[in-house]
């Protein structure tokens, strides 16, 4: 697959997830999850860039049960599922085996000021 395509199938499937109602697309770099309105994971994809060869980088990907919907509510005051889709440097979450992760403070930050300064 070449890169074009690769960015293609990345964005219409957020496109598409978009438009699922009661559910909101959290992607990565790795892949695409998909969560309904309780953070819970209903769908997933892992991206191949084409070389078969992640070196385990997108495994995270697979280990994600649930997303802390209420911790991204409280930070934005929005609800997930209207605003449709986000990067999950913005997300926390809860793996399978039941460990946390935190959202990336540092990214949130340099999105919510560059997001300030575009409105």
């Amino acid at each position: 697959m070449d890169p074009g395509e690769f960015v293609q199938g990345y964005v219409h499937a957020w496109l598409n997830r978009l438009r699922t109602p009661g559910t909101f697309s959290v992607t990565s770099s790795h892949g695409e999850l998909v969560a309904d309105q309780d953070g819970n994971v209903v769908e997933r994809r892992r991206y191949d860039a084409g070389d078969g060869d992640d070196d385990g980088e997108g495994q995270f990907i697979d280990d994600i049960a649930k997303f802390d919907v209420d911790e991204w509510r409280r930070y934005w005051r929005e609800d997930p599922v209207k605003c449709g889709g986000m990067d999950i440097l913005d997300m926390a979450w809860w793996n399978k085996d039941g460990t946390y992760s935190e959202a990336e403070e540092d990214w949130r930050a340099d999105f919510k000021a560059n997001r300030e300064a575009e409105n």
